[in-house]
């Protein structure tokens, strides 16, 4: 851990990245990856093999075969229900386990991949990481992708960390000065219960050509480190929900999937059918705004470091609150990387 020591106050500023945290996070989108296929995907620092058997089970294990090292997504294939290596054929299960050794023989003993449990979501795959090694210990929410208008799905990967993604959802003073939104102001506090955290708060943003401003009200929904909700009523005119979904690659560089579907107020458009096509158009236009959005705070993660504890300001927002809660989704709360609300408060 890089940390450096002011002398007068002997408070130590955290300016490595936190580690890597548990929770739920998206790997693939599930129409991507078709039965006997399979994919090599980076995740959580290291090469995994992300495969869907014959009869249409996934799995996610390590890329590297234990029997002598051969690479399984490269030149590996599935076989019914098995992965099989390249190099002498061993077959793995999805749990890992070895089915049998080359050319039929039975499987050494101990011989077996590591795997992660996948849950299949409304379209998504998404991978469960321990941190320590514990299984799941909470649920993935409802994204609520399958009813209503299509959502546009847009893919990015930054130089981030997902608890930079989500912090974004309270730090009100950024989308001012990042993002342009004028009168930024929390409607409902921020709340924390058990892995989910909600805030909502209300902004104008210069729209259109003309720089009209529009009013905006963001709810906001964050389920461990690794899937965002924001619902947003734009106005009195349309509803908008949103999807980000990080999820770790490497110590500081994430992909995020943005998620965005927009639905006319009937007031707005009162002919149906038209109203559908103009609700397609605008959600396909504000899955690139959104897109936009993270390029420009991308931009920023690239070259910033993680400061920890932080010196506040007042307008900030409850970003204090906000990484006690982040703490619970690393291995031990006390390792430097996120603190107390206490420990975490505004300058004055």
């Amino acid at each position: 851990m890089n940390a450096l020591t002011d002398s007068r106050t002997r408070r130590t500023t955290v300016v490595a990245p936190p580690p890597m945290p548990s929770g739920w996070f998206v790997v693939a989108r599930a129409r991507d990856l078709r039965p006997g296929s399979q994919t090599t995907i980076r995740r959580f620092g290291t090469e995994l093999v992300l495969f869907r058997t014959a009869t249409g089970r996934l799995a996610l294990v390590e890329a590297t075969c234990p029997h002598l090292g051969a690479h399984l997504g490269h030149g590996g294939k599935v076989v019914g229900e098995h992965l099989e290596c390249p190099f002498h054929g061993f077959r793995f299960q999805t749990d890992g386990r070895c089915a049998s050794g080359g050319r039929d023989t039975p499987a050494p003993r101990g011989a077996r991949l590591g795997s992660l449990p996948l849950a299949e979501r409304e379209g998504l795959v998404f991978a469960w990481h321990g941190a320590a090694g514990e299984g799941p210990t909470y649920d993935l929410p409802d994204l609520g992708l399958a009813d209503g208008p299509r959502v546009r799905l847009r893919r990015a990967v930054v130089d981030a960390h997902p608890q930079d993604t989500t912090e974004n959802s309270v730090d009100l003073a950024h989308f001012a000065y990042v993002h342009g939104y004028d009168e930024v102001r929390v409607v409902e506090p921020l709340r924390r219960e058990g892995e989910v955290l909600t805030i909502a708060y209300a902004a104008t943003r210069p729209t259109g050509p003309f720089g009209t401003p529009i009013s905006f009200t963001y709810r906001v929904r964050v389920t461990g480190l690794g899937v965002s909700q924001v619902h947003v009523e734009v106005d009195g005119l349309a509803t908008s929900d949103l999807l980000v979904l990080a999820s770790p690659v490497d110590t500081g560089r994430s992909e995020v999937w943005l998620g965005a579907r927009v639905q006319l107020a009937r007031r707005a458009l009162p002919i149906p059918g038209l109203r559908t096509l103009v609700d397609e158009l605008a959600s396909s236009i504000m899955a690139s705004i959104l897109l936009n959005d993270v390029h420009q705070d991308a931009r920023i993660w690239s070259h910033k470091r993680w400061v920890h504890p932080p010196r506040l300001s007042a307008a900030d927002g409850p970003i204090g609150p906000y990484r006690a809660w982040a703490g619970r989704f690393y291995p031990t709360p006390d390792d430097g990387q996120v603190a107390s609300c206490a420990e975490v408060t505004p300058c004055r």
